[in-house]
């Protein structure tokens, strides 16, 4: 040690500078949450400098070990470095929390939605800090591994077997108290998480991959549907920029006119169940509150199997490059995603949506007189909010990522809509069709300090337009009952058995599994419970009930309870948890513990 402490000391201090560096960068950039820590949580974070200390240090010793091509690994090592560390600080300013396990396996899982996100954030200075911090690492690492040889090898054998040895603690204490630790062992052991859950943990509640479902379905006698059904799914649509939920702006002039006219029948209170599109739409098809992918049918087995319609899925998304389409293809009829076609890509989600509107049309024209069961996906309405022609352009300036790109994207979606219509009736189908309309999840423009969705439960992420067209020939007595739900709490729970019954399948008995959902034809209580749930970048999870609002959110440590009276405050600006009684809190967690073992009911995939 005398050797390091002399005249040469100033020469050395090159090798905490990386360390100090990361440490310094992480608590400025994180102070507010580190500084209201307890004083335990508080010592881990300088733990954790000690660790990046012995970390680098031992890097050091392994970039001098090398005789070869050590300033190109050094170079490369430098370029990973600096990325992950604007990638790690980009998604700590978007989502309000570190990398952890939920947001590196949504990376992984979905990384064409990954990229869309990441690229449609980056401006042109994150290529100046990269150039910049890319720079002074290769610097730094150079120096200092051609000081390592004259330092004592004592010295050296100490601090990596300290490294190694805090490696092995911390690699357990970082799960319990994520966000407590700076960059590095953040960062190293949250990746070290998801690579232990996905091969090697058969717990892992969000499993890895995409498969076939394979299913059995009970047999009956076959049904002759009377109505054809068309389920058209949107892509990350608030009510909240809706005319009929109240929005000053015409985003959705062909819809306000079917209202208006009574074609059209709204439901203002539609909740998405979740907050993310891989969970959202097997929810709406299967009826099944759960995150797990079950091998169960969807609403359109039971009807190719069980009545004469046939059936079709047409999306304008990219499937087959993540394996999604092994979920969705099972007995459908036709199944057309991004890849099944020969269209140009429009955005990281997949093909132009107006690129659609000839396939369904030849496709709807080819089944002449039969009757079907059609699910319509578009993707154009999805960050980065692109439109694609000048003349949806109506709000300006349409600057990237403004909530006026957004609205000019649900005005493109709109006139889809309208040209579906016009389809519709070319072919003399309105007196015989359905048409549901619906979004997957909505989307934030900071209102509660974030933007997107993934991220919370609050009404600009989980309320979301939903509207159905009937025929003029639909009995009026169930178009008088769905008439009767259009302000009353519905979801995404309740579109599995409400297809079911516009198809004419009645008996429920021989479902796979008993739907969480209501059908919208089937009496329904104000005060029941809508459970929702959000674990794809944090673990947030709530009810609605009547008008109150209960969300639970792990965040940063903690757990926080929320409460938010939804009819005197529907911007979500009052939390009233340490507001109301030890009771009424206790009613909250008893409601939410309900719906959480319903959740996790569905994992054994047996008919409850």
């Amino acid at each position: 040690m005398k050797l390091i402490f002399s005249a040469r000391t100033p020469s050395y201090v090159v090798l905490l500078v990386l360390p100090l560096f990361f440490s310094a960068a992480d608590f400025s950039i994180r102070s507010t949450y580190l500084l209201l820590e307890s004083g335990k949580m508080l010592s881990l974070f300088f733990v954790s400098i000690l660790y990046e200390c012995t970390f680098y240090y031992t890097a050091y010793v392994f970039f001098s070990s090398l005789k070869k091509f050590r300033s190109m690994v050094i170079l490369w090592y430098s370029i990973f470095l600096t990325l992950v560390f604007i990638l790690v600080y980009g998604h700590f300013f978007y989502f309000g929390t570190l990398p952890n396990n939920f947001s590196i396996n949504y990376v992984i899982d979905h990384y064409p939605d990954a990229y869309a996100l990441t690229s449609a954030s980056l401006h042109w200075y994150h290529f100046l800090i990269f150039l910049a911090l890319t720079v002074g690492m290769y610097s730094i690492f150079q120096k200092s591994a051609a000081m390592i040889p004259s330092i004592p090898k004592k010295i050296t054998y100490s601090v990596v077997v300290l490294f190694t040895a805090m490696t092995i603690t911390l690699s357990n204490n970082v799960r319990f108290h994520p966000d407590s630790y700076s960059f590095t062992p953040n960062t190293l052991f949250a990746f070290k998480y998801v690579i232990q859950e996905r091969y090697f943990n058969s717990k892992f509640e969000i499993r890895r991959g995409y498969v076939k479902r394979m299913f059995s379905i009970k047999g009956q006698k076959e049904i002759r549907p009377k109505y054809n059904c068309l389920v058209i799914v949107g892509e990350s649509v608030r009510g909240l920029n809706m005319r009929f939920h109240g929005y000053p702006r015409t985003t959705t002039p062909f819809l306000d006119s079917m209202i208006s006219m009574g074609k059209v029948i709204p439901f203002k209170n539609h909740i998405s169940n979740c907050v993310s599109t891989q969970y959202a739409v097997p929810m709406i098809l299967s009826g099944n509150f759960t995150l797990e992918k079950l091998h169960q049918p969807y609403v359109y087995d039971y009807v190719n199997r069980w009545t004469t319609a046939k059936t079709f899925f047409i999306s304008s998304q990219s499937m087959v490059i993540s394996n999604i389409h092994l979920v969705y293809e099972t007995l459908l009829d036709t199944f057309i995603c991004q890849e099944r076609t020969t269209l140009p890509q429009f955005n990281d989600m997949g093909v132009n949506d107006q690129d659609l509107v000839k396939i369904v049309d030849s496709y709807i024209g080819g089944l002449e007189s039969e009757k079907f069961f059609g699910i319509i996906q578009f993707n154009n309405t999805h960050y980065p909010y692109s439109i694609s022609d000048k003349r949806y352009e109506q709000f300006v300036p349409a600057q990237h990522l403004s909530m006026n790109s957004y609205d000019n994207t649900l005005l493109e979606q709109d006139d889809l809509i309208k040209k579906y219509f016009s389809i519709l009736s070319d072919k003399k189908l309105l007196d015989s069709t359905v048409v549901i309309m619906l979004q997957t999840t909505g989307e934030a423009f900071n209102e509660h300090n974030h933007s997107g969705h993934l991220q919370s439960l609050y009404q600009e992420d989980i309320s979301t337009p939903m509207w159905v067209y009937l025929p003029p020939t639909f009995p009026q007595e169930l178009s008088r009952r769905l008439i009767e739900k259009q302000t009353i709490n519905t979801s995404h729970l309740d579109l599995f058995p409400t297809m079911l019954d516009i198809l004419g399948i009645k008996d429920s008995s021989k479902l796979n599994i008993i739907p969480a959902g209501i059908s919208l034809f089937d009496p329904i209580s104000k005060g029941r419970t809508i459970p929702l749930i959000g674990m794809d970048m944090i673990d947030t999870k709530g009810v609605v009930i009547d008008t109150v609002k209960y969300i639970v959110t792990l965040r940063q440590n903690r757990i926080q309870g929320e409460v938010y009276d939804l009819k005197n405050d529907p911007e979500e600006l009052v939390n009233l948890w340490t507001m109301i009684s030890p009771e009424r809190k206790k009613y909250f967690e008893s409601k939410l513990a309900e719906t959480e073992r319903l959740r996790h009911s569905y994992k054994t995939g047996l008919r409850q």
